[in-house]
Parts: C-alpha cells; structure tokens; sequence
C-alpha cells in the first residue's frame, strides 16, 4: 500500500499469515499441559496498563 502519510509495516502481512497457520494447528493434551505448565490462563490478568498511564489515557 503506498499513499500519502502511510508506512506500511511489511511483517504485519506475515504476521497475519502465521496466526491464520496456527487456526489448523492441534495441540495435544500433554502439550496443552507443557503450555499450561509455564504460563497458565490467568497469568496475564490485571490491567492492561499501570495506574500512572491510566489517567492519561482519552483526554
């Protein structure tokens, strides 16, 4: 895409390509396990950004 005022970040196309790869991808039980084992469901919970950060967020 070339336009006035546009980059385009070229990775992102390939990026996209891989996350489409990955919806044909089966995880077995033990790998889902291993997964698990490392970086369970909710360790990415909280906020998405520090308090600090928060309050100048849509001003």
């Amino acid at each position: 895409m070339r336009a006035a005022g546009i980059i385009q970040i070229k990775p992102a196309r390939l990026g996209c390509n891989r996350n489409l790869g990955a919806l044909s991808l089966i995880l077995s039980p033990q790998e889902l396990a291993a997964i698990e084992a490392v970086f369970p469901h909710d360790a990415a919970a909280g906020p998405r950004y520090w308090p600090e950060i928060m309050s100048t967020l849509n001003r």
